[in-house]
């Protein structure tokens, strides 16, 4: 055949080898750039604690009072009141769901004693379907709270007590306990509500990590934000000792913890003694090796004490300029919350020094015993 009779010319576009470009389509994975996405901040109801809309794990040896922390930070919630650490919580409802305890004999005298707001307390009941009312179902039913989250508006924390309860297969299943906790998380951030998960401690296995004796599968833990537990042991002298620890954080500390104390208050009315916590002094470092002294009975000494003696043994000499001490503490690792306790816990008096716009000293208080107490710096923290 003569080439002249038939020529065929192909004209190819050039290809851009920099990108690939594929046709849209309605079915299969959807993708978002990261450019697409904006950055959020965590909003803590509690800095370092407590955060809006995701799921914390609080596990407790028995007779730790894990349920009576939760009801003393749901109280807390719903009058408004202060945080271990004296910083304001914003208020707002509460809901609980309790398998363990009865509502009327047991948990309202508890949230009484710790000054909850009661008209803000709101308990899970009954569930109503088509088929009419029928006890509510934790394995069945908590993929469907958020409804109610919804009729609240202004929930801020929900409890489940236990966790374990949501799980309908295997609580010790990796996948089962993924399952029930996937729409249990998902409601919670659509409705920013911080969600606290009851558990109890397996008993104690020589050095095992603390993660590893929370009851049940490991995905409770990995699905969880933040991780607490609480413990117990003695002092010195024999005493008992009880602290929050936070032992594992994906977004915020993991390390450090609360003391505190459970008190029993009478209710008249009821003839009889309620609990509630009355929290003390904070303590920094490693949780398993704080949980490790506690329980060889070894008295755990907390930075703020640290600090202090720390201030006291400086000040033995005679007094000091204030500026100068307090970046001295924090090159040793004291936080200006620490810093600030200790100076109380020291018995640290500050004073301006006598010469012309002169800086603040510190000095001992029994260095000068006179001295106005009016003459202190002002913006003392609590806690460390």
């Amino acid at each position: 055949m003569d080439s002249n009779l038939l020529k065929l010319t192909y004209d190819l576009p050039e290809v851009d080898t920099h990108e690939v470009f594929y046709p849209d389509s309605s079915l299969g994975i959807k993708t978002r750039r990261a450019s697409e996405i904006k950055p959020m901040p965590l909003l803590w109801l509690w800095k370092g604690w407590l955060l809006e809309g995701k799921l914390h794990i609080l596990a407790g040896e028995k007779a730790t009072g894990k349920t009576t922390i939760a009801l003393n930070l749901a109280a807390t919630i719903s009058n408004g009141g202060r945080w271990p650490d004296s910083t304001e919580a914003t208020t707002g409802s509460v809901l609980i769901w309790s398998g363990e305890d009865d509502a009327a004999d047991t948990i309202i005298p508890r949230l009484e004693v710790a000054g909850a707001n009661k008209t803000r307390i709101h308990f899970v009941d009954k569930y109503l379907d088509v088929s009419g009312e029928r006890l509510f179902d934790p394995a069945r039913d908590f993929s469907k709270i958020g409804q109610k989250l919804s009729e609240l508006r202004d929930c801020r924390l929900l409890i489940i007590d236990p966790i374990v309860s949501t799980v309908s297969g295997n609580a010790n299943s990796n996948n089962d306990v993924r399952h029930a906790l996937e729409p249990i998380i998902q409601i919670a951030q659509e409705h920013k509500c911080a969600v606290i998960g009851i558990t109890h401690l397996t008993k104690n296995s020589g050095e095992s990590s603390p993660l590893e004796r929370v009851t049940g599968s490991l995905a409770f833990t990995a699905a969880s934000r933040l991780v607490w537990i609480a413990a117990k042991g003695k002092n010195i002298d024999g005493e008992e000792r009880q602290v929050l620890c936070q032992v594992a954080s994906n977004l915020g500390k993991n390390t450090g913890g609360l003391f505190y104390e459970i008190e029993g208050v009478e209710i008249a009315s009821l003839d009889n003694s309620y609990s509630r916590i009355s929290w003390r002094e904070s303590i920094e470092g490693d949780a398993q090796e704080i949980l490790r002294e506690l329980r060889n009975s070894v008295p755990t000494q907390s930075k703020i004490e640290l600090a202090a003696r720390r201030i006291a043994e400086i000040l033995t000499s005679g007094p000091k300029e204030a500026h100068s001490l307090k970046i001295l503490l924090a090159d040793e690792g004291y936080s200006k919350g620490t810093i600030d306790a200790a100076k109380r816990l020291a018995g640290v008096l500050a004073v301006k020094s006598p010469v012309p716009n002169g800086p603040w000293m510190w000095q001992l208080e029994s260095k000068n015993p006179n001295q106005d107490r009016r003459t202190q710096d002002p913006g003392i923290g609590i806690f460390g």
